[in-house]
């Protein structure tokens, strides 16, 4: 997720190419509300300098959410490209849904009951889980993310971004804006105001005006903890640094 008002495009091209090689090639996108519609630009062969040059033109009301995939559920295609919206909310996920197949079973058998905007049979078949997620965040609430052990998640509303980590999370400050994603590379974090690391289980609301709560969780001190990676592999001792 980026600030609403950082628009560095050399440093957002870097951000992209960086993630896109390490963490995806099938598809980039963003999600973003703007007079409190959501809004997406996502695509299979949309490139790290179309999605920064995007990004740059944007006026959202909040914060701006992107991703770079890695097909595992789903076909390679323009559509199952995260972000997914449903109502007034925008998911984007990294990792896969346990028990996909059971769910998708469950929908099948009461298509009825799960029958909007199109869902039919062949497009739950077809679709990819992080949509289905995103599906049942909309109905459900983002509470109930930790139940579906499914990754790490966020999700935008027009007045807050819920983030719940199951995976890595860092954040790193640039100016008097904050950018968090999956990973960033041990240089770009490093040249960095800040830059944290989240632990596995936490949740997270960031409000319109950058403000973060930590709902549950802990993050430690990123540039202490890569100093101690250094000084004694496999030893993450570092220190706890203030709440933002």
């Amino acid at each position: 997720m980026i600030q609403k008002d950082f628009k560095d495009r050399e440093f957002l091209i870097k951000l992209f190419s960086d993630l896109n090689k390490s963490a995806g090639g099938d598809g980039l996108g963003i999600g973003w509300f703007e007079n409190g519609i959501p809004n997406m630009f996502k695509g299979e062969k949309i490139t790290p300098e179309q999605m920064a040059e995007k990004i740059c033109g944007i006026n959202s009301d909040h914060g701006i959410l992107f991703h770079c995939r890695r097909a595992s559920i789903g076909k390679v295609n323009d559509e199952n490209c995260h972000p997914n919206t449903w109502g007034n909310s925008i998911t984007v996920h990294n990792g896969q849904v346990e028990g996909i197949g059971v769910l998708k079973l469950m929908m099948l058998e009461n298509l009825e009951k799960y029958q909007v905007s199109g869902w039919t049979q062949e497009k739950i078949m077809a679709t990819s889980d992080s949509d289905i997620l995103s599906y049942f965040i909309w109905k459900k609430g983002f509470d109930i993310v930790p139940m579906m052990n499914c990754g790490t998640v966020f999700t935008q509303y027009p007045d807050m971004v819920r983030m719940y980590v199951g995976y890595d999370l860092e954040a790193i400050q640039v100016g008097n804006e904050w950018i968090y994603a999956s990973e960033f590379s041990d240089k770009m974090g490093l040249a960095s105001e800040q830059w944290l690391v989240f632990g596995k289980g936490t949740d997270i609301t960031v409000h319109p005006n950058g403000s973060c709560i930590l709902n549950t969780g802990y993050y430690v001190d990123g540039k202490e903890l890569w100093k101690e990676r250094q000084k004694k592999k496999g030893k993450n001792k570092c220190n706890i640094v203030d709440v933002i």
